[in-house]
């Protein structure tokens, strides 16, 4: 499935052909011929997904996409998704945060542990602020409007590997504090083409 769609040729009835009721991991990635009712109805047929990328499916990840998504989610991929609002996903990750917080024992609540939210420019401080500490990956990469000041909200995530690239507002008076806060866990840091940095790889 995912090899068609990232030759932009899966349509709506292959794409229903295809499904997989209860599956755990839905691929479906630069998919123009999609609508927002194909991926609710993928969303339906699956409740307790775990691994779900929409990456450039930007016409059909919508608010009501983003209220149907399970909160069995522990990797989600949404990049380049523009419709998706700020607000919205930070809906999402705040009843991720909630579900880590709490004691509940349901076998339909995971701890979202992957985030892409690459190249989105709607992310601000809202997303920022809702970000689960259950989180050990995170892309904001070309993600403008995230600035210096949001970077704070990441020093207590256990982040493994974190992608910051293409943003040219995040400096090293914010990203210092912010790497040695984080150095006991982190693995893998991607700052290029961050022009406003001192040092940074381009």
């Amino acid at each position: 499935m995912a090899s068609m769609c990232n030759r932009q040729q899966l349509g709506s009835d292959e794409f229903k052909a295809l499904l997989e009721p209860n599956a755990s991991s839905l691929v479906v990635e630069d998919c123009s011929l999609l609508s927002e009712n194909d991926i609710l109805v993928a969303l339906a047929v699956s409740p307790n997904l775990q691994i779900l990328k929409l990456g450039y499916c930007g016409a059909c990840v919508t608010s009501r996409v983003m209220d149907a998504l399970p909160p069995s989610l522990t990797h989600l991929s949404l990049e380049g998704c523009f419709l998706v609002k700020d607000e919205k996903i930070a809906s999402f990750l705040s009843l991720q945060s909630s579900s880590s917080s709490s004691s509940s024992s349901s076998s339909s609540i995971s701890e979202l542990t992957h985030l892409d939210l690459s190249k989105n420019t709607m992310i601000s401080s809202l997303t920022m602020n809702s970000l689960p500490p259950s989180l050990i990956s995170l892309d904001v990469g070309g993600c403008s409007g995230i600035e210096d000041e949001q970077l704070k909200h990441l020093q207590f995530l256990p982040l493994h590997t974190l992608t910051l690239s293409h943003n040219t507002t995040i400096s090293s008076r914010s990203l210092s504090p912010l790497l040695t806060s984080l150095s006991p866990s982190l693995q893998s840091l991607d700052i290029s083409h961050c022009s406003s940095l001192d040092v940074c790889c381009h």
